[in-house]
């Protein structure tokens, strides 16, 4: 279920390839948004998949004036919530989302989590940072290719090149869905 009113960085067409995604997942599965925002991509998972528990790691704490900007490429109602800190804006568009556990934490989080079905990861997009996401969060998936997450594009090449770097060192290959910026680990062709 996509809900095209929540602000947010992912377009439709990137929010349609990740609703296919969730629903192959088993009845019951953890699911995990590593960096929520406003809750655009939480949606998705929560909405699609109401049977599933979906982990959201999230500090919470962006400098909402300054994203909301008419510059900024974020598509969805931006100015009805304006005004409003990231969180209550999150809690408003998935109030009926009872299926989603908030951790108000950086990623990666200095604490555990259960295995992982599917984790989206779409946090800070430095190299660095990639690097230590996909380091933490491997352990926590089920199998590498639960991992997936958003920006791979030329505009983030530091997510590039730390995803292909993770996916070489594991014997895995990266798949980009045409017309998205979502990538996936999958078994190397």
């Amino acid at each position: 279920m996509i809900d095209e009113t929540i602000p947010g960085l992912t377009s439709v067409a990137e929010l349609h390839y990740l609703e296919r995604l969730v629903k192959p997942v088993p009845p019951s599965s953890n699911l995990c948004e590593v960096g929520a925002f406003l809750g655009r991509t939480a949606y998705v998972l929560a909405a699609t998949r109401p049977d599933c528990r979906v982990f959201v790691v999230d500090p919470f704490d962006a400098d909402m004036p300054n994203w909301l900007r008419p510059e900024n490429k974020i598509d969805g109602d931006r100015n009805r919530y304006r005004g409003q800190s990231q969180f209550d804006t999150f809690k408003t568009f998935l109030h009926d989302c009872n299926n989603i556990a908030v951790c108000f934490e950086y990623s990666p989080p200095k604490r555990s989590f259960p295995a992982m079905d599917l984790i989206f990861i779409d946090a800070a997009h430095n190299y660095d940072s990639i690097k230590a996401d996909l380091d933490y969060w491997r352990w926590c998936a089920v199998d590498p290719t639960a991992l997936c997450g958003h920006d791979y594009c030329e505009e983030f090449n530091d997510v590039r090149m730390a995803v292909n770097e993770f996916a070489a060192s594991i014997k895995k290959s990266v798949y980009v869905e045409p017309g998205t910026t979502i990538w996936k680990i999958c078994d190397a062709a």
